[in-house]
């Protein structure tokens, strides 16, 4: 009887990634059994397609996960890490290969911010509130985690609100405020993608 390898994770002990921030490293975590003379060792790549071997090559160990490090990756590009298992007496376990694990490096591009819920204006009559709205923010990659904003007296300041997460909504109004009769504010938006890279505003 071969030994089978029954699970694989790309990139987390515990879960399968499907992008990471990393473009440097790669970990990759599986199970497998053989009911008949046990496992021997375990082999595990990493390619550029699914079943290659062309990033890291074939590598045996009696563990059962890995971590390579001081690799060269390529920013949106994916990779496939896969296992297979030797038995005692030379049984060899079908590969298996898991879904691909994208890198993510890059930041979300920033997109408009108009002053107002649905129309951008020049000035408000109110010292207390300010509404804003953004739309056009983008991430290719792991997708757009949550939004900051910021309210200064120049476009990125933070002398009236320091970043403050809004998750996911597209518009914000914040009251309480003390602004000045003469005095232009800014507010300003950045997103974060879901591996923790943080676009400009």
């Amino acid at each position: 009887v071969d030994p089978v390898i029954t699970s694989l994770n790309e990139a987390d002990l515990t879960t399968d990634w499907d992008y990471q921030g990393s473009d440097s490293s790669f970990i990759i975590v599986w199970s497998g059994n053989d009911p008949a003379s046990g496992i021997d060792y375990y082999e595990y790549a990493w390619g550029t397609t699914a079943g290659a071997a062309d990033i890291v090559a074939w590598s045996a160990t009696s563990q059962q996960s890995a971590e390579t490090t001081g690799l060269s990756l390529q920013d949106g590009s994916t990779y496939y890490g896969s296992v297979r298992a030797a038995d005692i007496v030379g049984n060899l376990s079908t590969t298996l290969t898991g879904d691909g694990l994208t890198i993510d490096a890059s930041p979300p591009t920033a997109g408009v911010v108009i002053d107002g819920d649905s129309v951008d204006i020049d000035f408000t009559t109110s010292t207390t509130t300010l509404t804003a709205a953004w739309s056009g923010f983008i991430d290719a990659g792991s997708g757009i985690g949550e939004y900051k904003y910021a309210i200064g007296t120049a476009p990125g300041g933070v002398q009236n609100v320091y970043w403050l997460s809004v998750g996911m909504d597209t518009t914000v109004t914040r009251s309480g405020l003390s602004l000045i009769h003469g005095i232009t504010y800014y507010v300003s938006v950045k997103a974060t993608d879901n591996l923790g890279n943080e676009g400009d505003y």
